[in-house]
């Protein structure tokens, strides 16, 4: 025997044991999702109410299993899994097709590509370091320490005015703070440690010049070696020296007007850049 007609409504919230069509019975199935899993077509919102903190997640990851939180499809999902004890526990793994946008306060933070990562706004080390950079290859590369210590230069000015035909000192003076030599009390002698250097001198004259680069003893002048002596013409001239020394040494400038010139007196200015290679 069956119960029918229109006299059979859906059953009201008091009336518990009232008939109910199938219709009914149909349409709250449909709504209904499934503790043992779903597809639900509609949005989902977990209301926090009166409890202090609401739990959206898994929580009883063991070993070999994994968690992903798939975002529109699986090219784009948060995942983790736990690896078993013998081995390397891998971290939480965001992947994406597309990249990864950072954003704060509706302004763009960093932006996480397939092979390039791009800053949007200044970068906080924190007291921190940043490690294992690669040697610079473009202007705009940051340098590591070994780069910029093998390309420190210090940069050194003199000027002898009314010179005659006899060697006189140049009296040196910093350009700048010194980072790989250092100038004695006198401004006379630069003191260079061990290594390989490369000296660069230039300047302008107003007669034919003789500029001599002389290597002493860090302790005494005696002895003196004379490293170059070059003759300049009146006018902007160059010349380069490298030096290697397994000690500490010495190193003075002295200048003289040629033999063969008689007026007017010297009027020299000349600088120095000193370069560890």
């Amino acid at each position: 025997m069956s119960i029918y007609g229109p006299d059979v409504w859906h059953p009201t919230a008091q009336g518990l044991s009232e008939y109910a069509k199938v219709t009914y019975v149909n349409t709250q199935d449909s709504l209904r999702v499934l503790k043992a899993g779903d597809t639900m077509t509609g949005n989902l919102r977990l209301n926090v109410d009166a409890d202090a903190v609401r739990l959206l997640g898994c929580t009883n990851l063991t070993s070999g299993k994994g968690f992903t939180l798939a975002l529109g499809n699986l090219q784009n999902q948060l995942h983790f899994a736990v690896i078993p004890a013998e081995q390397t526990q891998t971290p939480l793994t965001l992947e994406t097709s597309d990249g990864f946008l950072v954003r704060a306060a509706g302004q763009d933070v960093c932006h996480h590509r397939n092979r390039e990562t791009t800053q949007h706004q200044n970068l906080s080390m924190n007291g921190h370091r940043l490690m294992y950079l690669p040697e610079p290859a473009n202007d705009q590369d940051a340098a590591t320490k070994s780069y910029v210590d093998r390309h420190k230069c210090d940069i050194y000015t003199a000027e002898l005015n009314g010179a005659e035909n006899r060697w006189s000192p140049l009296r040196l003076s910093a350009a700048r703070p010194t980072s790989v030599s250092s100038l004695n009390e006198a401004h006379l002698k630069i003191s260079l440690y061990s290594g390989f250097w490369r000296f660069m001198v230039f300047g302008e004259c107003n007669v034919q010049t003789q500029i001599r680069i002389i290597q002493c003893s860090a302790v005494s002048d005696d002895p003196e070696c004379e490293l170059q002596t070059v003759t300049v013409s009146s006018g902007y001239w160059d010349f380069a020296r490298t030096l290697h020394t397994d000690q500490q040494v010495r190193i003075k400038v002295k200048a003289r007007k040629s033999q063969n010139i008689e007026a007017p007196t010297l009027n020299l200015k000349m600088t120095l850049t000193i370069e560890m290679l």
